[in-house]
């Protein structure tokens, strides 16, 4: 499957930061996209941990020999890497966070839910770095900041999805604090203590924006207001959470295609002031 198509088929925020790039530009971060989702839909849509380690597997087999694939989906990642010098071990650094989904399904501690973001979403922001042409010191206090403010405000958005799964990401140490429990998660049962506790755990991903924006002041913005397009969508998801936390009970929060594509333009726009 060609990568555009896997774009093409996933309602996704990056589609919204796509439309100022340039060519090659559009073509790799297409390529980048593409692989993340299909290594998440191979875990997620396994029907056990089994089946989705042999997915995983399969996968780091053919980064393993990217530069001679036949299969279309590897020739297009593996130009992106050539075209942009993203450093391979991104890739693995990638699957390695995913692959904790298979091997840990909750985290004790908010230093290893960090080693986890880091991983499936940091990862992720240095190579959208090395497309923007940005190359950031490695650790980037930007990409780290906003990898994690984006992946907590995921993982306070799907708090039921994953549960459903077996899988609570939010720190151990912090849900026990309002005496809540494992079933709490399981059976989806609500009360002022879990909304007091999501409502916290939202204000790290808080400070970690926070961070962000203090960070981007120091890059190169026409190089990298793509990535503010991303946090912004995300920073939108975030405040419908904090203002009304019980809709993730019931409802996916999503931004509409509209406010995405108002916030890239903005974005752009912005770029040059």
């Amino acid at each position: 499957m060609h990568p555009e198509t896997v774009l093409k088929q996933s309602k996704t925020s990056f589609d919204a930061a796509f439309w100022g790039l340039n060519k090659d530009k559009k073509r790799a971060l297409s390529s980048i996209y593409a692989f993340c989702r299909v290594v998440d839909d191979t875990v997620d849509e396994a029907t056990d941990d089994v089946s989705a380690l042999i997915g995983l597997t399969n996968i780091r087999k053919k980064v393993d020999v990217l530069d001679v694939s036949k299969e279309i989906f590897f020739q297009e990642l593996h130009w992106s890497v050539q075209k942009f010098s993203i450093p391979v071990s991104h890739l693995y650094w990638l699957m390695d966070g995913v692959l904790q989904d298979i091997s840990q399904k909750k985290y004790q501690t908010w230093n290893d839910l960090f080693v986890y973001c880091d991983a499936v979403a940091s990862s992720v922001g240095y190579m959208c770095m090395d497309v923007f042409e940005q190359h950031v010191e490695i650790p980037s206090d930007y990409v780290i900041a906003t990898g994690r403010a984006l992946q907590l405000t995921n993982i306070a958005r799907d708090i039921f999805t994953d549960s459903a799964m077996n899988r609570i990401y939010i720190p151990q140490e912090h849900w026990t604090q309002y005496e809540i429990t494992q079933e709490d998660f399981l059976q989806k049962h609500w009360s002022s203590a879990f909304e007091t506790m999501v409502l916290d755990f939202l204000q790290v991903a808080g400070a970690y924006f926070q961070q962000s924006a203090q960070t981007y002041k120091t890059l190169d913005r026409k190089k990298i207001w793509p990535a503010e397009v991303m946090k912004g969508v995300y920073a939108e998801i975030y405040r419908a959470i904090s203002k009304h936390p019980k809709i993730i009970l019931s409802n996916k929060v999503t931004v509409p295609i509209w406010k995405k594509f108002w916030i890239s333009r903005k974005q752009y726009i912005g770029s040059f002031f």
